[in-house]
């Protein structure tokens, strides 16, 4: 591994390190997520620091260069962290459509409540089956 990739591992490494804690300290990142960047970051410290173990672990998997075996270790963490985030995302997604659909169904009900008030405290002389034909305005069923 050459000087200059080493030197660019401990400078992203660090920068990242900070970034994150930054980002933590402002709540603008929940812990989980940000443990999975910072445990990246000291990864690649390590990886920065001991090359060492790179080119033996590119030597055992069979890579030629330990560069390209950094970077397919890193593209490979990053897509698993891809398919967690994906995962989270679509659970996510249904929680809203669930929520969205509660509300509705609650507004609903509401309106209908309001409605059936209304009918009832109207000094109309019609009974309920022609007040049923009224259309319905977004103002609880009120004319203006």
């Amino acid at each position: 591994m050459t000087l200059f990739l080493q030197v660019a591992l401990l400078v992203v490494c660090l920068l990242t390190f900070v970034f994150i804690i930054r980002r933590v300290r402002k709540a603008q990142v929940q812990i989980s997520d940000s443990v999975f960047w910072i445990t990246l970051s000291l990864i690649l410290l390590f990886i920065s620091l001991v090359p060492q173990w790179v080119e033996r672990l590119a030597e055992l998997a069979g890579v030629a260069d330990p560069t390209n075996f950094v970077f397919l270790t890193v593209i490979f963490l990053l897509l698993i962290k891809l398919f967690s985030a994906s995962i989270q995302i679509s659970r996510l997604d249904a929680k809203v459509n669930h929520l969205v659909q509660q509300v509705a169904i609650s507004q609903m009900s509401t309106h209908e409540e309001i409605r059936q008030l209304v009918d009832a405290q109207s000094p109309d002389a019609a009974g309920p089956a022609q007040r049923a034909d009224r259309p319905v305005t977004g103002d609880g069923g009120r004319r203006r």
